[in-house]
């Protein structure tokens, strides 16, 4: 089995180097060994290793320092949060419950649903058949509402529903009952359980920056010292390209952008995104729809954002390091919700400034 999984990972290498090889117009030799460290060495996988542009010959010790993999941040992510507190984090229903108990804003939670048990709804009652469901989402719910899986990531399930008459209508234009609505959520084996929330709206300036009405967040990664003194070391606002529904980056998969942000004043860096091919990030000045300058683009309610989340990070300790989804409303900022194990945000090459942050408090 050993020798079976040492094949495979010389193989992975292969096809990387080859790639390579055709895209940078390099020695195959030279591709194949600047995989080998990539993957072996720094522990990159070798499709997040390609798509953030690692294989470049032109990059070089320095310029690669800049990047740390997922595996090397999840290292460093469980040296600082204690495994068992991961569920208060990973199970929406169970964060948004306990933040609200903390006067943290949240959006409002309208239900639980859980496939094997009856759920909760947000007038006390707790429906447990298709028919009460039915009854309780026809009369119970806003004319627009997310229902989301409640251990889902990277936006998987999310759907966003509206009010059409007697019926509801989700975000490609799909129009079913309150029984459907039910049957969505039964119907999807991938979850155990979902919460149907608050859709929120972003503030009218990011929507002018975009031109998108739908809800664009900002990640905001904290982190706690020994003194429990928190201070948010990351953010970046996720920019929806296109048709896509949610704002997740995924590595540039999804064809969104992600914007750094200056963490003193408030203001966007040049956007950032994947290549056509896949073999790297290019940067970008103004917005392709818009024609907006990111540069000249203060966030609102920066300071409140930041106090938002330093605040809510005190209170999930002994968890250390937070990545937050962060949504600027017209009315301030919201947190959609808190991410234990936070994806690394390479395409902004500034995270082995981060993991160096994050290796101070291990030692600390």
């Amino acid at each position: 089995m050993k020798v079976f999984r040492k094949l495979r990972a010389t193989l992975s290498l292969v096809r990387l180097a080859r790639k390579a090889q055709c895209g940078y117009r390099t020695d195959f030799l030279a591709s194949f060994a600047r995989a080998r460290h990539l993957c072996r060495d720094a522990r990159f996988e070798p499709e997040e290793a390609y798509r953030l542009g690692l294989l470049d010959p032109a990059l070089g010790a320095k310029e690669l320092s800049c990047y740390v993999s997922r595996k090397k941040l999840t290292k460093l992510q469980r040296a600082l949060n204690p495994i068992e507190w991961e569920p208060l984090l990973k199970n929406k229903g169970i964060f948004n419950r306990y933040c609200v108990a903390h006067g943290i804003a949240v959006p409002k939670l309208f239900a639980l649903f859980f496939r094997a048990a009856p759920g909760w709804f947000i007038d006390g009652s707790c429906p447990a058949s298709r028919e009460d469901w039915a009854d309780i989402l026809q009369s119970g719910l806003p004319d627009r509402f997310i229902i989301k899986p409640a251990q889902g990531s990277l936006g998987r399930g999310v759907r966003a529903f509206s009010r059409q008459c007697e019926d509801f209508r989700d975000s490609d234009g799909k129009v079913c009952s309150a029984s459907g609505l039910y049957d969505i959520m039964h119907a999807d084996t991938g979850f155990d359980s979902f919460v149907i929330e608050q859709t929120l709206a972003n503030h009218p300036d990011i929507d002018a920056l975009t031109g998108n009405p739908r809800l664009q967040t900002l990640r905001m990664v904290t982190v706690c010292d020994a003194d429990n003194c928190c201070r948010t070391i990351s953010a970046q606002l996720k920019i929806i390209n296109g048709f896509a529904v949610t704002d997740n980056f995924a590595n540039g998969v999804s064809g969104n952008m992600s914007s750094s942000v200056d963490l003193v004043r408030g203001v966007l860096k040049p956007a950032r995104a994947a290549r056509s091919d896949a073999s790297g990030m290019y940067s970008l000045t103004e917005h392709p729809h818009t024609g907006r300058v990111f540069s000249d683009f203060t966030l609102p309610f920066w300071d409140e954002a930041c106090a938002l989340a330093e605040t809510a990070a005190r209170h999930f300790l002994p968890i250390r390091t937070i990545g937050w989804d962060v949504a600027l409303t017209p009315e301030g900022p919201v947190i959609l919700e808190g991410n234990f194990w936070w994806n690394p945000f390479n395409q902004h090459s500034n995270m082995g400034l981060v993991g160096e942050l994050l290796k101070q408090q291990i030692s600390s």
